[in-house]
């Protein structure tokens, strides 16, 4: 099933008119799509069957106001969405789910609330989790399923206010947490991932291997840096370079912050920016097996494709 949005153009600067598109299975301006399919389920706690029915139903209707965007951390009862590729989950061959399928292929996965799926078509997704327009495009013909899960204890989010008395970040057993990606929470992450001693204990995905001249600045990035580094848009570290870009690389590299990442917690929508959603709650988990999660349900998406159309000369005399 597809998605199709038809594009005045595709050069990229156009893009910004894409919100008024229409969705693939669908059929309307209104972010219309057809009722969505679940290709695997796990899991049937009424919480659970109450979420999948809003992400699949077309007729859900989608939360706009920012006001009641901030609770949808606590309505989603300890429920995470994350957007994938179809293949990288379904065998497309029996169509079942794939003996291997993970959350991610890094250690840590980029994840954000259902909610997002309510009464959005996939564009309308990308839209709200912050894609740019290239990267967009880079998504074109892509079929995309929509990961729906539940920890299993002891993995929860990092919540201070319950932890009295305990260090707000718990280095030894970091991999039992899903965290805001806030700066201070990557800058910390980033060398305990790189500087276990043996990844392999930690499955399903390793973090890549860096160099020799990545790794000492992976495991000691001085607060100094930091401080002025978080304040630096991707594009301005992409053109100054020097060791804070290089950083910056390794950040995307080990735990996938793209450039559309911005350390507050929330995602900006950058295709649609007067869409009254200014973004979209944002957390980071460990990387898990399908089979390894409490619950878990894929639905699919369907896929975009990008149509150039010119409008029609005016015939002489109308």
């Amino acid at each position: 099933m597809k998605h199709v949005h038809t594009a005045p153009s595709l050069i990229a600067a156009s893009l910004l008119a894409l919100g008024l598109l229409t969705s693939a299975q669908a059929q309307d301006t209104a972010g219309k799509y057809a009722p969505r399919k679940i290709l695997y389920q796990h899991g049937d706690s009424p919480t659970f069957q109450e979420i999948l029915q809003a992400v699949t139903k077309p007729s859900t209707p989608r939360v706009i106001d920012p006001e009641v965007m901030r609770k949808w951390e606590k309505d989603s009862k300890g429920f995470y969405f994350r957007l994938t590729n179809r293949e990288y989950v379904i065998d497309k061959n029996t169509a079942a789910l794939s003996s291997k399928a993970a959350l991610a292929g890094k250690p840590f996965a980029f994840l954000t609330a259902p909610q997002i799926a309510y009464g959005r078509n996939i564009y309308e997704i990308y839209s709200d989790l912050g894609y740019d327009a290239v990267s967009l495009l880079q998504q074109e013909g892509q079929q995309m399923v929509a990961l729906v899960f539940h920890y299993k204890a002891p993995i929860k989010l990092l919540d201070p206010a319950t932890r009295a008395g305990k260090p707000l970040f718990d280095a030894k057993n970091f991999r039992s947490y899903v965290y805001r990606p806030l700066w201070g929470n990557m800058f910390k992450l980033l060398p305990l991932i790189v500087g276990v001693a043996d990844n392999s204990k930690y499955p399903p995905a390793q973090p890549p291997k860096l160099g020799w001249k990545d790794e000492p600045l992976a495991l000691h990035f001085q607060p100094e840096r930091q401080s002025h580094f978080k304040q630096l848009p991707y594009a301005l570290l992409r053109s100054l370079g020097g060791p804070d870009w290089q950083y910056r690389q390794i950040l995307e590299n080990v735990m996938s912050a793209n450039s559309h990442f911005r350390g507050t917690g929330t995602t900006e929508n950058t295709l649609n920016p007067a869409n009254r959603l200014k973004g979209v709650p944002e957390f980071i988990g460990p990387n898990k097996y399908l089979t390894d999660l409490k619950e878990v349900a894929v639905i699919e998406l369907g896929s975009m494709e990008f149509v150039e159309v010119h409008p029609k000369e005016k015939t002489e005399g109308r």
